[in-house]
């Protein structure tokens, strides 16, 4: 048996989760698209050629295509730091009733829902969220902060201000992990993965860091709800999406007309 076979997850919730995962990161990609027009433009001084040109577009190729194999090496690397800290803080917090509490809360989520997409479903989304969220993050949001501070302060206090500020950014766009133990591994994850682009600017490796990390994560989980007699420690959830959808056309037709 399989986690989709024991946690059935209901077919219109799964099919608009996937169609929510896919809108939302592609709204996510194209801000990161204007986002790397207007980092361009600044870094380079010429707004003609980066407009109507294609120099925003060479500089994500060249982030993506420099020694590939490299970074796709030490984007595997990083992925296993990061699942490795992802580990220890779960075991830290399976130490305390709060921990435990938080980490249960977490499953009765959309994170309880998401491993139980089929497996082409997670792959696809996954490697879309790694590259978009990467871009928007670490190249665009990052890039602009570390050129703004650096006309003020030193470039390296402007380096760590920018690390700082882009971390905590991330963290405030990932709404689901507010107890204590989530925001921490969130900011710790975030941290690390702009120190890698900051050194290597190199969008390739986080990339593969981040969609590395989300995969191995929802796979493992998968296994989790297999293994253990009692994952959710309640009812699967099962209606996410779609609650909050007819939530919303409740409230914006309360009498049913």
């Amino acid at each position: 048996m399989n986690a989709r076979d024991r946690y059935p997850l209901d077919e219109n919730e799964e099919r608009h989760l996937v169609a929510n995962i896919a809108l939302s990161q592609g709204l996510l990609l194209l801000i990161g698209f204007a986002g790397t027009i207007a980092l361009t433009g600044l870094t380079s001084g010429d707004w003609a050629q980066t407009v109507f040109g294609s120099a925003w577009i060479r500089s994500i190729v060249s982030s993506l295509t420099e020694s590939p194999a490299q970074a796709a090496v030490a984007g595997a690397a990083l992925a296993l730091v990061l699942l490795a800290l992802a580990w220890a803080c779960e075991r830290w917090a399976l130490r305390s009733a709060s921990g435990r509490k938080a980490i249960l809360a977490t499953r009765q989520g959309v994170n309880g829902e998401m491993p139980r997409l089929s497996a082409s479903a997670i792959v696809v989304l996954m490697v879309l969220t790694g590259f978009t969220e990467e871009l928007l993050f670490r190249f665009v949001l990052l890039g602009l902060l570390l050129y703004g501070f650096s006309l003020f302060v030193p470039p390296l206090l402007a380096a760590i201000i920018a690390v700082f500020v882009s971390s905590f950014v991330f963290w405030i766009a990932h709404v689901r992990y507010r107890d204590f133990w989530s925001s921490a591994l969130t900011l710790a994850l975030a941290v690390l993965l702009n120190v890698a682009y900051l050194a290597t600017g190199s969008l390739l490796l986080v990339a593969i860091a981040h969609a590395g990390y989300d995969l191995v994560t929802l796979f493992a989980e998968r296994r989790k709800m297999v293994r253990e007699p009692d994952y959710f420690h309640g009812r699967a959830p099962n209606r996410i999406i779609l609650d909050a959808i007819e939530q919303a056309q409740n409230r914006e037709d309360p009498d049913g007309s």
